[in-house]
């Protein structure tokens, strides 16, 4: 997919008619710093999977560089990259969602942990859907459609209130706002946006995400 096919699509699902949160969260790559994420091909757009990386591997690297220690800013990106890998295997995609939601439940209680482990249940449950929008609105063509694997909504799951509730689990994260932003849509989402500017640090990974998405710190009220 293009860029220009990204913002297309970007500007279908942020219509009032809209379900879901459009590809902010799939469409546009998070700088995290040099944190450590999934393997990604050098060069430009969005889909950059390594050529012979094996699925069968997904959810265990995804799950072992989502530690305590790891910046939401680079778990956006981690996630967005698996979201993209499981993408092209159903059964890969099923495995990484379970057990990423299994491990939101089984660290309900444990703090730091439980919350970040509540954000990144949420935040991938909402990148899958994202997905989906990339495929039902028939942004893909030929095999590359045919291998898309992510054509179905998670049914009953809303990730957004997950990723609340994560929040609401303080102190404040300007990045967890980012992320929560990518995953909403309208006056919510522009209220993430807000808080996120205000709480970036000058040179900071979000900072530079902020600048890389269109978003100026004097623009934080108008945005």
């Amino acid at each position: 997919m293009t860029r220009s096919l990204c913002t297309a699509l970007l500007a279908l699902v942020l219509a009032p008619a809209a379900a879901y949160a459009g590809p902010p969260a799939i469409c546009h790559q998070f700088q995290t710093g040099g944190a450590p994420s999934l393997p990604w091909a050098e060069g430009s757009g969005w889909r950059r999977p390594v050529a012979g990386y094996e699925l069968a591997r997904l959810a265990d690297d995804t799950l072992r560089l989502l530690t305590p220690t790891t910046p939401a800013i680079a778990r956006m990106e981690t996630i967005r990259r698996a979201t993209i890998y499981a993408s092209t295997d159903a059964r890969v995609a099923s495995d990484l969602l379970s057990r990423v939601l299994g491990r939101a439940l089984d660290q309900v209680g444990t703090g730091p942990s439980s919350r970040q482990a509540l954000f990144d249940a949420g935040y991938l449950v909402e990148s899958y859907k994202q997905a989906n929008l990339i495929f039902k609105h028939d942004m893909l063509k030929g095999a590359e459609k045919q291998a898309w694997s992510l054509r179905d909504t998670p049914k009953g799951l809303d990730g957004y209130t997950w990723v609340a509730a994560a929040l609401k689990m303080g102190p404040t994260d300007p990045e967890m706002e980012f992320g929560a932003s990518r995953v909403t849509e309208g006056a919510t989402s522009q209220a993430h946006v807000a808080k996120a500017i205000a709480g970036a640090a000058p040179g900071s990974p979000l900072a530079a995400t902020l600048v890389a998405f269109g978003y100026q710190p004097a623009q934080a009220a108008r945005r």
